[in-house]
């Protein structure tokens, strides 16, 4: 497989893990914008949905090419992050602090976790 293509396929996998954890969450906003469930409950589930789309997208893209875990983990964590600075810190009007605490961290704990341990079940 082509680098280009391989270019594609990683950056294709974190627009994935990204969108549908955004897609996932809509239906927990009123059209004021506010959730309408126990802000704790709506980020349990936010987690969920990031591990399982991380995890078995990964299973699929490890299937189409052998990619370092490392970077695919930086690039993930850094092209989920240029997404939600272009659309979800705009439109959620999140501070800094409340972005860094409330979403990075789940990206940076939880992203590469995944994908570790997709790559470990894959070795086994």
């Amino acid at each position: 497989m082509s680098n280009f293509k391989k270019t594609l396929w990683v950056f294709g996998f974190s627009i994935l893990v990204w969108i549908v954890p955004f897609l996932v969450s809509i239906p927990f906003f009123n059209s004021s914008g506010s959730l309408v469930i126990n802000f704790w409950l709506f980020k349990l589930i936010m987690v969920v949905f990031v591990i399982l789309v991380t995890f078995f997208g990964y299973k699929f893209l490890n299937k189409k090419l052998i990619q370092n875990t490392f970077w695919l983990s930086v690039l993930t964590v850094l092209i989920n992050t240029l997404l939600d600075v272009l659309i979800l810190i705009p439109v959620a009007k999140y501070t800094a602090r409340d972005y860094i605490l409330q979403i990075f961290c789940i990206y940076i704990i939880f992203i590469p976790t995944a994908i570790y341990f997709s790559n470990k079940q894959l070795k086994n």
